[in-house]
C-alpha cells in the first residue's frame, strides 16, 4: 500500500503493478497518524482483490477508489465514513454492502455496472439530501434509468438474530 501524508493524517492507495493481494485490511494509522481517506482511484482495477476491510476512522472514499475490481465481493464500511465518491465501486463484483448512517454525501453511479448487489442503508428511510440522484444507478448510459434496489432503515442487529 502507499500512504500520502496530508499533514495531520494519511490517505491510502495501492502501489500499481505491485499490489497482488486478494484480501486487504487497511490500517487505522500509519507512522503514528490516522488513515482517514482512500485515495482517488486508490485501488482501481486490482483484478485479484476480493475483500476489503476499512477501519474506523476512515471518513472518505474518493472517486473510483475500487472501480474495476471485478472480483471484489465484500467491503466492510466503518461508522466513521461520511463520504463516498462517484464510481467508487463501479464495475466491481460486490454482492452486498451496508452503508452506515453517518454517510451524508454520495456521488453518482457508485455501483454502476455491478450486476447483482444487495444495498442496505442504516438509519435512513429515504435518500438523504447529500446523496446524488443517480447514486444507485445500474449503468452510466443516459438511455437507461435502471436503479439497484435499496433496503432502507436496515437494522443490522435484527439481521444477526
Amino acid at each position: 500500500m502507499t500512504f500520502e501524508d496530508k499533514g495531520e493524517s494519511y490517505k491510502v492507495g495501492a502501489c500499481r503493478g505491485f499490489f497482488t493481494a486478494s484480501t486487504i485490511s487497511i490500517p487505522a494509522e500509519y507512522n503514528g497518524k490516522p488513515v482517514d481517506e482512500i485515495d482517488y482511484r486508490g485501488f482501481e482495477n486490482l483484478r485479484k482483490l476480493s475483500s476489503v476491510e476499512i477501519p474506523q476512522g476512515v471518513r472518505v472514499i474518493r472517486d473510483s477508489a475500487f472501480s474495476g475490481c471485478a472480483k471484489l465481493k465484500k467491503v466492510t464500511l466503518p461508522e466513521s465514513l461520511y463520504e463516498i465518491g462517484k464510481f467508487a465501486f463501479a464495475s466491481s463484483g460486490l454482492e452486498e454492502i451496508i452503508i452506515p448512517k453517518n454517510v451524508s454525501k454520495i456521488g453518482s453511479d457508485i455501483f454502476s455496472r455491478v450486476d447483482a448487489i444487495s444495498i442496505k442503508v442504516i438509519g435512513h428511510t429515504q435518500k438523504p439530501a447529500g446523496w446524488n440522484e443517480k447514486w444507485n444507478k445500474t449503468t452510466t448510459s443516459p438511455l437507461c434509468d435502471n436503479y439497484h434496489e435499496v433496503i432502507w432503515d436496515y437494522n443490522i442487529d435484527d439481521a444477526i438474530k
